[in-house]
């Protein structure tokens, strides 16, 4: 974990390694998260691992309908498909696009987590910065205009 202070922002990055750390990263994302705010991710479906990766998201689900949080999610036509999508509508609002995303990304308000998936494990590499965050929801908003429902 490495932090600096930079004026009077603190910045922070850390690397999570397998599906314990990939929790704990979100976990550590989404403390103190409130009833009705909003989370934003970008999901690229890769077919080798997409039941694993759709089985591990599902194991959250419950704690973010049990707090009543939100997500706009935009991913490639293929997650459309997924059992995860399916089973999520009542909490995420998904979108789809035809053109390669960037990975997967999550992010909620100063954070920004990007995921590795791989055959062997996981990698997540959780960030706090404010203006990393707001670069990406920017990013993130373009597209959701352009995405379709």
């Amino acid at each position: 974990e490495k932090h600096f202070k930079y004026g009077e922002e603190s910045h922070e990055a850390e690397i999570f390694v397998g599906f314990k750390g990939l929790r704990t990263a979100y976990m550590k994302m989404y403390q103190g998260l409130k009833k009705g705010e909003e989370g934003m991710f970008l999901y690229v479906t890769k077919k080798d691992f997409a039941k694993e990766v759709d089985d591990f998201y599902l194991t959250l689900a419950p704690y973010y309908k049990k707090i009543g949080i939100k997500f706009k999610g935009i991913g490639t036509k293929e997650w459309a498909k997924s059992d995860y999508t399916k089973q999520t509508k009542s909490f995420i609002e998904s979108r789809w696009v035809n053109f390669p995303l960037p990975g997967n990304v999550d992010i909620y308000k100063d954070y920004l987590l990007q995921i590795t998936w791989s055959k062997l494990k996981p990698i997540a590499v959780l960030i706090k910065n404010k203006e990393v965050a707001e670069n990406y929801t920017n990013y993130f908003n373009e597209i959701w205009k352009i995405a379709k429902k």
